[in-house]
């Protein structure tokens, strides 16, 4: 038998908004800045990887390096050209990572993940895992 509290954490559940984990456009709606669908997700992904660069202060600094699969190269440009001058917006379980700006059309399907005070690398695992599990 349901109690009142099981059913309305039920109701709760059930009207989560969980995004694909991915890459989103940054809108300019006031609720909610991420669009409802992604751009890409890491499905597909066709490569990613972990790289690190020393800093002058001798910490190491990581960001995740990828490319989109084939059959989104261009998908993925159409959208960084439609977001020069404007952020997107890459999410994991719902949480947004990073929100570079765009600079140009990024012909080539290749992106960067990176963010201050977050740890990249745990970030890189659970995409590895995700990735390996579907």
């Amino acid at each position: 038998m349901y109690s009142f509290m099981s059913l309305f954490v039920e109701c709760l559940q059930s009207e989560k908004n969980e995004r694909p984990n991915g890459w989103y456009y940054i809108t300019d709606r006031v609720e909610d800045s991420i669009s409802l669908e992604p751009i890409v997700t890491i499905n597909d992904f066709e490569e990613i990887k972990l790289d690190s660069a020393e800093n002058l202060k001798g910490k190491f600094i990581y960001q995740i390096t990828g490319h989109v699969a084939a059959d989104c190269v261009e998908k993925w440009a159409d959208a960084t050209e439609h977001s020069i001058g404007k952020r997107i917006g890459f999410v994991l379980q719902d949480e947004v990572i990073c929100t570079p700006c765009i600079n140009c059309r990024i012909e080539t399907g290749s992106f960067a993940i990176s963010a201050q005070d977050t740890d990249i690398k745990s970030i890189y695992w659970q995409i590895v895992r995700k990735i390996h599990s579907r």
